[in-house]
């Protein structure tokens, strides 16, 4: 089965991107960015603030699925700005303690991943899921929403696109509440 492309040549996605839709798609991003920006000073906790407009961004998408689908190119804006975040990190990195840290940083990544693998093996016998089901929940753990449906679309899984993107998107929502909350106990 045969898998249309999202490029720049492909005409449907030049329909659906445009000027318009990713100055909608910034504006109501940064709406939600004010809002929560307001309901945290209005509670007088500002450590709630990503909390706050992860909710506000997640009841938007859930209450108007139709309206919040017709702002296209929000993911392409995102990773060109994503990309800016990395240079401005990158420019004020010092190489000689990355370089005295780098083993250190290797061997906690071997534990991480080794337990992460070890208990998806378990989990994964407990609740009797497949091999597919089980590399698309790892990389929507490891890597995240946007490379989960990439692989299991690239793998011929396409019935893993959709819930690869939703544990991604869970676990992004699940991970900024429990920081949050950690944060706000100690």
């Amino acid at each position: 089965m045969h898998t249309p492309q999202i490029s720049e040549d492909n005409p449907v996605t030049q329909e659906r991107i445009s000027a318009m839709s990713l100055t909608l798609a910034l504006a109501v991003a940064i709406t939600i960015v004010a809002v929560g920006d307001a309901v945290t000073a209005a509670i007088g906790m500002p450590s709630l603030r990503y909390a706050v407009i992860t909710g506000l961004a997640l009841i938007l998408a859930t209450a108007f699925p139709g309206w919040m689908a017709r702002l296209h190119g929000g993911f392409q804006l995102g990773v060109a700005l994503a990309f800016v975040f990395f240079a401005a990190i990158a420019a004020g990195a010092d190489l000689v303690a990355m370089v005295k840290i780098a083993p250190l940083l290797i061997v906690l990544v071997v534990i991480l991943l080794s337990v992460h693998l070890l208990v998806l093996l378990a989990v994964g016998r407990m609740f009797r899921l497949t091999l597919p089901e089980l590399v698309t929940a790892s990389n929507a753990a490891v890597l995240g929403a946007t490379t989960a449906p990439a692989l299991a679309a690239a793998r011929g899984w396409h019935d893993l696109v959709t819930p690869g993107v939703l544990v991604g998107v869970l676990g992004y929502a699940l991970g900024t509440f429990t920081g949050t909350a950690i944060f706000q106990f100690y």
